[in-house]
């Protein structure tokens, strides 16, 4: 990939953000950082100003992925993703309304991730 993306990951599981970040620097992506709750995660996204954001909805116990969310939405105008697990009624429609990039469901494949940051690339403006 020409000129990779800056990639920011919000993930308190150590095993799925360590897969998402390998997927993603094979895949020719940058992580610029892990956050694993509202508070490091805006912190990270304050320093780093990453392109993309990829967001766990529920960070230890608690939906601090809608935060983090808010803040990049408010802040920092950048695509995000959320990756999660949930994907019950109530949690979509909180979601949507935060108006996110894409929503992926947890478990996810390689080619999910690929395929969907290839498409907010696209739609965002991003380029190659």
């Amino acid at each position: 990939m020409e000129n990779p993306k800056k990639i920011f990951i919000a993930e308190d599981d150590f095993f799925i953000a360590a897969d998402l970040k390998e997927m993603l620097t094979e895949m020719g992506y940058r992580v610029t950082g892990i956050g694993t709750d509202a508070r490091s995660s805006i912190a990270l996204l304050r320093d780093i100003a990453p392109d993309i954001a990829l967001l766990d909805i529920r960070l230890r116990g608690k939906n601090d992925g809608f935060l983090i969310a808010e803040y990049i939405n408010l802040h920092l105008q950048i695509p995000f993703v959320f990756v999660t697990a949930y994907a019950d009624g109530e949690i979509v429609e909180q979601a949507t309304r935060l108006s996110p990039a894409a929503y992926l469901v947890k478990p996810f494949s390689r080619h999910a991730i690929f395929s969907t940051l290839e498409t907010v690339k696209a739609l965002s403006g991003l380029g190659g």
